[in-house]
């Protein structure tokens, strides 16, 4: 069976959010990666610039440590 990749997992994450919905980032890392640090924060912010551009019809702004859907 196949295992389910971070990338996959911040995409389940970000699909069904509705416009003005959010989540804390730090809270979703440790709960993904099991640990947050400054560099863990810096992997979860590249797939979530690779998340952006697959799901290029919604957008996503990050204000004060949690990702809100914005459109």
């Amino acid at each position: 069976m196949k295992r389910e990749t971070k990338k996959e997992k911040v995409l389940k994450k970000l699909w069904p959010m509705k416009v003005g919905e959010s989540f804390v980032i730090a809270e979703f890392v440790k709960q993904v990666w099991g640990d947050y640090n400054y560099f863990i924060h810096r992997s979860f912010d590249v797939y979530m610039s690779h998340c952006r551009k697959d799901l290029a019809s919604k957008e996503f702004r990050t204000i004060k440590g949690c990702v809100t859907r914005i459109s």
